[in-house]
Formats: structure tokens, C-alpha cells, sequence
């Protein structure tokens, strides 16, 4: 049975938090989605999931963002830990992925945290599926900012800057 996010976990009344977001590039599209804490623990990637094709314009991936990062910044309860994990699930099949091994070997991902007054973008390395070096690292001397406000436009741009530092040990030219 097919559940939604929301049925995994749920809202907590206190303020909103840091506002950030994931993306991923992978097969032509970009995978946006929110990033929420969740209370007594790590954060989370949450909905909103915006799927896009790779070639959206700079002003619809900038919506895009503006949108997911709009839905982020929330504390959230988790239920229990094996509801995250199906919460997990329901996000590799919303960004039409059918593993957490699928993503991690064609995906790379960038980080995205929107302050008061600018938007920071920070590439990963995709280390792979196994070993120390396993998973999203960041490249935190490639992040870079924009300072707001600033268009949707700008925002799309500085978007696919960033996934373009993005390196991965699945493509021997990026690492």
C-alpha cells in the first residue's frame, strides 16, 4: 500500500528552522526536494518533490527551488525508525527510482540552504555505495552563495553551476 510522507511522520507545532533543500541530477532529470529536521535527530529529505527534465529553463528549475525550499524548514516527529525508511522508499519512487544503490550510482546531489539574506549552494562528491568513503560528502570549498532576493532565473543558474562541481567516483573525469 502505497502511503504518503505525511502518514510517516508528522508536524511539530514549534517554529520553522533552517530552510533547505536537496537536489539531485541524474538520467536527464533533476530531483528537487525539501530538507526538515526531525526532533531529536538528523535531518530528513521531505516533500515537497518536484521532478524536472534536466533541460528545464533556468526561471522553472528557480520556481522549482523557490517552491522546495518554500516547504523546508520544519521540526518534524518521527514515528518510528522503520517509518522513515519507507518514508525513504516513497521518495527514490517519487524521483522514479526503485534504490537507494540506483541513486547513489547515477545521481550526483548539491545541498541548498537559503538564509535571510543569500542562498548557499554546496556540490557533493558521490563516494559510492560501499566503503569509507560511501554516500553525499560536501565540497564545501566549491560552495558558493547568491545574495538576495534574487530571481528565479538566478537562482536556476546558480543551481546548475553548483551540480556542475559536483564530482562522483562513478565518473573517473569528475573524482
Amino acid at each position: 500500500m502505497l502511503r504518503r510522507l505525511s502518514e510517516f511522520l508528522t508536524r511539530s507545532v514549534r517554529a520553522r528552522r533552517r530552510e533547505g533543500a536537496a537536489c539531485y541530477r541524474f538520467d536527464g532529470s533533476l530531483f528537487l526536494c525539501a530538507i526538515n529536521e526531525v526532533r531529536n535527530g538528523p535531518g530528513v529529505e521531505w516533500e515537497p518533490f518536484l521532478l524536472l527534465p534536466v533541460t528545464a529553463s533556468d526561471d522553472a528549475v528557480g520556481a522549482a527551488l523557490t517552491q522546495v525550499l518554500d516547504g523546508s524548514g520544519q521540526v518534524l516527529d518521527l514515528v518510528r525508525p522503520e517509518e522513515l525508511h519507507a518514508a525513504r522508499a516513497e521518495q527514490l519512487r517519487a524521483a522514479g527510482l526503485s534504490s537507494e544503490r540506483r541513486l547513489q550510482q547515477s545521481a550526483i546531489r548539491c545541498g541548498i540552504e537559503r538564509l535571510p539574506s543569500r542562498v548557499r549552494f554546496t556540490p557533493c562528491h558521490n563516494g559510492g555505495t560501499r566503503g569509507d568513503t560511501k554516500g553525499f560528502r560536501d565540497l564545501e570549498q566549491a560552495a558558493t552563495v547568491v545574495d538576495l532576493p534574487a530571481s528565479e532565473a538566478d537562482l536556476g543558474e546558480a543551481l546548475r553551476a553548483a551540480l556542475g562541481a559536483c564530482t562522483s567516483c562513478f565518473d573517473p573525469g569528475s573524482a
